[in-house]
């Protein structure tokens, strides 16, 4: 039904730590078993009904993507879960948010997990015995200098409009590192109770924002 849509986007697919990988507990990620990319390129190649190569790359994890003079990284990892189950300080608690607020404020949580990401400079803040790295490509982890934007696939946090949150301060915002969580696409808006989810994140290389949609 997307014919044109899947013939004018290139899809970059990043394992997940229960996707089937070599190694999938170690950091960084193999990209996806040879089988299953081939199980997906027919899949797209029977959807844009063309004999030639698919637009689909299958990257590690995390994925590093030039766009311009923007750097962007994508990375899935339950970071958040894994912060949490080592913190010796609790994520301090705010006050209940307005209306206006709940609807555009970050969580606490996805600013606590995105300003330690981008102090510390790693992806991976955490003890070698809660996660494993392979020594030798640790520096595919480093986020130094900053990403433009970070992409979280971390199912512990909340995302919609609470998803994505801005680190620092500075006078052209367009040159602050976000850092969003997108969510699961299908998953329910408690909220609202819509059932089916639908809603994604937008970025917009040229200015640096990032969007609600849904569809």
């Amino acid at each position: 039904r997307q014919k044109n849509l899947v013939r004018n986007t290139t899809l970059l697919i990043v394992p997940g730590p229960c996707d089937p990988v070599p190694s999938r507990l170690v950091l960084p990620r193999s990209p996806f078993i040879a089988s299953v990319q081939a199980a997906c390129k027919r899949q797209l190649a029977a959807v844009v009904q063309s004999s030639d190569d698919p637009p689909v790359v299958f990257t590690t994890s995390p994925a590093r993507v030039r766009f311009g003079d923007r750097e962007l990284v994508f990375h899935r990892h339950n970071v958040c879960e894994q912060m949490r189950s080592c913190n010796l300080v609790k994520v301090p608690s705010e006050r209940p948010p307005t209306n206006e607020e709940a609807s555009t404020a970050p969580s606490a949580l996805l600013r606590h997990t995105a300003a330690t990401l981008l102090q510390q400079s790693h992806l991976s803040p955490v003890p070698l015995s809660v996660q494993p790295v392979y020594w030798t490509h640790d520096h595919s982890l480093y986020l130094w200098p900053s990403p433009h934007l970070l992409v979280l696939g971390d199912r512990t946090m909340e995302g919609g409009r609470q998803g994505w949150a801005e680190i620092g301060t500075g006078e052209d915002s367009s040159r602050l590192p976000k850092v969003a969580s997108p969510g699961c696409f299908s998953r329910s808006d408690t909220s609202t109770s819509k059932v089916g989810g639908g809603e994604f994140l937008l970025y917009r290389p040229y200015n640096g924002t990032v969007e609600l949609c849904e569809v």
